[in-house]
């Protein structure tokens, strides 16, 4: 039995799930300035990158992220290869996807409606993009930055704010964002000027880092 402070809690977290949903987000403007400065406390990324040079973690890194722009991602002890198209919200070994609906309304513990939902939660924590923008300070090659800016942006029209099987987590939620924190730090300036908004400033109609 719950107790009434329980049952209480839930009812605020669950209104202000259903508030967010309509009315999404959104930093106020000097909140957004300081989210896009880098971040001091971490090492300058292009010194680390040149300290790795010729060294087997740099060219595994490469190796890898070559395989990750043809979509053969490295999960679970098995290579997923999704081919060009991205479906985010699918569990490509049972082929059950569901549907971009509000979060609450997805069965993501019924594998037969749902899938596998740790199989689809593996790709959607982002952590090959990491290996992508390293993969680009490790070659200069914008290839890399590329398919970073490609996959977000798919994932960002697949994925609405609080809608589909990728938001029923917020532990996996939280697991995206560092891996957006250090996409972004590793690469974040050589983003190209349009998606470089969509991704720091809250655009409206995406999911953005900072929502």
């Amino acid at each position: 039995m719950r107790s009434l402070s329980e049952i209480r809690v839930r009812l605020r977290q669950e209104l202000a799930n259903i508030r967010f949903f309509a009315l999404r987000p959104h930093l106020p403007a000097a909140a957004l300035e300081t989210s896009q400065a880098h971040f001091p406390a971490l090492p300058e990324p292009a010194h680390v990158a040149r300290r790795l040079e010729n060294t087997p973690f740099a060219a595994g890194c490469l190796q890898i992220a070559e395989e990750v722009l043809q979509h053969r991602f490295p999960l679970l002890g098995i290579t997923l290869n999704t081919g060009p198209d991205i479906h985010w919200r699918r569990d490509y070994a049972n082929g059950v996807e569901t549907r971009p609906i509000y979060f609450r309304r997805i069965p993501y513990l019924n594998v037969a409606l749902a899938g596998d939902h740790k199989s689809v939660w593996e790709i959607n924590r982002h952590q090959h993009l990491i290996l992508l923008a390293q993969a680009y300070l490790f070659s200069g090659q914008q290839k890399f930055i590329k398919e970073i800016e490609s996959q977000l942006e798919d994932w960002f029209a697949q994925n609405p704010f609080q809608c589909g099987i990728n938001w029923t987590s917020a532990l996996e939620v939280g697991f995206r964002a560092l891996s957006w924190i250090w996409v972004y730090h590793l690469a974040g300036d050589r983003f190209a000027a349009p998606f470089a908004a969509v991704f720091s400033n809250g655009s409206i109609g995406t999911a953005s880092i900072w929502r």
